[in-house]
């Protein structure tokens, strides 16, 4: 991933736009208002993203990147798995 997730700015723009598509869906919800919701200009929005698809994205790559982190943990861990009959 090439972004620059490491930034304030642009993990305000990415936790604005998870919450509002969460709470009203991808279509609904426009650049403008992930910008309202971070508090940050459309300009950076766009220093960090080309467009609402690729906010989309990088979104899911995290989400992605986080889960396989998760199950490669517990994957890792020596634990004994036994069936409740």
């Amino acid at each position: 991933m090439s972004k620059d997730i490491h930034n304030l700015k642009c993990q305000a723009l990415l936790s604005a736009a998870k919450d509002l598509f969460w709470k009203h869906g991808i279509k609904r919800i426009s650049v403008k208002e992930i910008c309202v919701h971070a508090g940050v200009s459309k300009m950076t929005f766009y220093r960090f993203f080309d467009n609402k698809l690729d906010v989309v994205k990088t979104i899911l790559d995290l989400i992605i990147e986080e889960s396989t982190t998760e199950y490669n943990e517990i994957m890792a861990m020596d634990i004994s798995f036994s069936m409740v009959s």
